[in-house]
């Protein structure tokens, strides 16, 4: 029901291929699983865009991912300046706590998350009631990132327009019916 014609009609096909498990009729769990990947494939995918984002775009941007889940771990582990900010000797003990706990939120997902996870830049912004300099980075498909960013909660970043960035109203053409 929550999965397109087409995907479903894939997932079987791979269920099929899968020489794990093809041998067995396909319950309803093996195709949302070829679907949307295991709870181990989903965190190791997570893991991947966040630590290369923290890697090349570090803690003073505030990025959005296009994952939910990844909002809500970061947040849990202390949110996204702490996270940056560990050391290379910790990583190891930071990925394995992340994918841990995003498991986790696969299996019990949260009722809320961050829009956003702000960056260094944004939070001092934010603390003297200025605007945001820049929107937050979008890691991902950006469509699934902007969705993140309208269902999340916390604070909208506002922000600061330059003449080139001024936004234009819609113009509505009427058309005279006389």
């Amino acid at each position: 029901k929550n999965f397109d014609l087409a995907d479903v009609s894939g997932a079987l096909s791979r269920h099929i291929r899968n020489a794990d498990t093809g041998q067995f009729i396909p319950k309803p769990a093996d195709v949302v699983k070829a679907i949307e990947g295991s709870g181990d494939s989903r965190a190791l995918i997570a893991w991947t865009d966040v630590d290369r984002t923290v890697r090349t775009r570090g803690p003073y941007v505030s990025v959005v991912f296009d994952d939910p889940l990844t909002h809500a771990v970061i947040m849990a582990m202390g949110g996204w300046v702490t996270l940056c900010r560990k050391s290379v000797d910790e990583w190891p003990f930071v990925q394995k706590d992340f994918m841990t706990r995003y498991k986790g939120c696969v299996n019990h997902p949260p009722t809320s998350y961050p829009r956003c996870l702000m960056g260094l830049a944004d939070a001092d912004c934010e603390r003297r009631g200025l605007p945001s300099p820049r929107p937050p980075i979008l890691i991902g498909s950006p469509e699934r990132a902007r969705q993140v960013y309208a269902q999340g909660e916390g604070p909208i970043l506002a922000l600061r327009h330059t003449p080139e960035t001024i936004p234009v109203p819609a113009l509505v053409v009427r058309e005279d019916h006389a």
